[in-house]
C-alpha cells in the first residue's frame, strides 16, 4: 500500500517515491508509487492534480485496493524509477481551504446548535455542504446571520488546525479548542488562511439538515 505522507504533514510539497506499478483502466493511465504526498480522492475532498517526473496527473484515486494516480499520458518513466511528486499547490490550497471551511462551520454549528451533529461533509468547489442529524429549530434566515458572524469571528482568532492521534492509524483533525474530528483529509494550518466563508443555504428534510457553503477566492 502506497504511504499517504501527508496524513502526517500536509506542509510537504513534493517527495521522491519509486514507481510500483504503470497500467490502465477505464479511466486511463497510472501509475502506483510506494509513497506520496498527494492527496487521494476522499473524504469529501477531490484528489490532487500535479507533476509527476514530469508528467501531468489528473487526479488520484483508491481503486481495487491500491492508490492509483491518474496520468495524462503514458509516462516515459519505469517501473522502478525514482520520481518526484509535487502536486498542484493552488489546485491544493483551493481544496485545503474548503475542507477545513467545512470543519470548522460543523464545529461551530455543533456548539451552538444541540439538536445538530455533523455527519457528512461535501467540500468540492460550487457544491460543498455539511450535512447534520437533527431538524434546525430556528429561523433560517437567523441561523445564517449567526452562523456567518461566528465563523467570521474564528477567522479573525486565527485558530491553529492541527492533526492529533495517530496519523496512520487514529489521526483526527482539531480546530483550536474545538473537539477532534476524524478526518484524512488536507487542511489549511489555521482559521486565519480560510478567509471569507459564505453561507449560501440552509435546507431541512426527513430529520437532516444541509448547510451548503462557498469559500471566497483569493
Amino acid at each position: 500500500m502506497t504511504k499517504l505522507l501527508y496524513l502526517a504533514n500536509g506542509e510537504i510539497l513534493s517527495c521522491t517515491a519509486t514507481v510500483q506499478n504503470i497500467s490502465r483502466d477505464d479511466r486511463g493511465p497510472f501509475c502506483v508509487l510506494d509513497q506520496t504526498v498527494a492527496h487521494k480522492k476522499g473524504g469529501g475532498q477531490k484528489g490532487d492534480q500535479g507533476d509527476i517526473g514530469g508528467v501531468q496527473f489528473l487526479d488520484v484515486a483508491l481503486v481495487d485496493g491500491e492508490i492509483r494516480h491518474y496520468l495524462a499520458v503514458l509516462p516515459h518513466f519505469a517501473i522502478g524509477d525514482q520520481v518526484v511528486v509535487t502536486p498542484d499547490q493552488a489546485w491544493r490550497k483551493r481544496n485545503s481551504r474548503y475542507h477545513s471551511g467545512g470543519h470548522a462551520m460543523a464545529a461551530i454549528v455543533d456548539a451552538n446548535y444541540p439538536e445538530l451533529v455533523a455527519v457528512a461533509g461535501h467540500h468540492y468547489k460550487g457544491e460543498a455542504r455539511v450535512e447534520f442529524n437533527g431538524t434546525l429549530t430556528g429561523d433560517g434566515a437567523t441561523f445564517i446571520a449567526r452562523i456567518s458572524e461566528l465563523l467570521a469571528e474564528a477567522v479573525d482568532a486565527d485558530l491553529p488546525i492541527r492533526i492529533v492521534g495517530d496519523p496512520f492509524a487514529s489521526r483526527a483533525i482539531q480546530i483550536g479548542d474545538y473537539p477532534p474530528v476524524p478526518c484524512g483529509g488536507t487542511h489549511v494550518a489555521s482559521t486565519g488562511q480560510l478567509g471569507k466563508l459564505l453561507i449560501r443555504s440552509v435546507k431541512v428534510k426527513d430529520g437532516k439538515t444541509r448547510v451548503s457553503y462557498d469559500v471566497v477566492e483569493e
